[in-house]
């Protein structure tokens, strides 16, 4: 999937054990609002085996490069996927959108919508914590 870096990333072949993956939509407004959990989520589990990544379903980089700079997303990998690659095999139907799965593919969890608590709280730290030694082992 191409990046707003003018590179590509192959999410299956990341040097993390897990990927984090946030779907989004530059004409949603729940997205934008959702943007500080994203941020706040990606801090507490950057220092795990999990890579994390916000995917953009719309087609129009400079869209997504303006909705990247609005939000100020400088340390976070923003992808946009033009040819619906992920959409269709996550099945992505609506924004926001948040994906856990396995470096080869296996979903471990999936939250739909705008996450109205603390990111300590979330379900998504609650699965990432769920999945104890695993995130502490290293990766082979």
């Amino acid at each position: 999937m191409p990046t707003l870096e003018s590179g590509e990333v192959d999410l299956s072949k990341t040097d993390q054990k897990y990927l984090f993956c946030v779907f989004i939509s530059t004409e949603c407004a729940g997205c934008s609002q959702d943007e500080p959990f994203w941020k706040a989520l990606r801090k507490e589990i950057s220092e795990k085996q999990v890579a994390f990544y916000v995917i953009a379903v719309d087609a129009d980089q400079g869209k997504v490069e303006n909705f990247a700079q609005a939000y100020e997303f400088k340390d976070m990998p923003v992808l946009f996927d033009p040819q619906r690659q992920a959409i269709e095999a996550f099945r992505i139907s609506f924004v926001p959108q948040y994906v856990l799965l396995e470096k080869e593919g296996r979903v471990l969890g999936r939250w739909n919508g705008i996450q109205r608590f603390d990111v300590k709280q979330s379900p998504a730290i609650g699965k990432l914590k769920g999945l104890g030694e695993r995130l502490s082992a290293p990766t082979e």
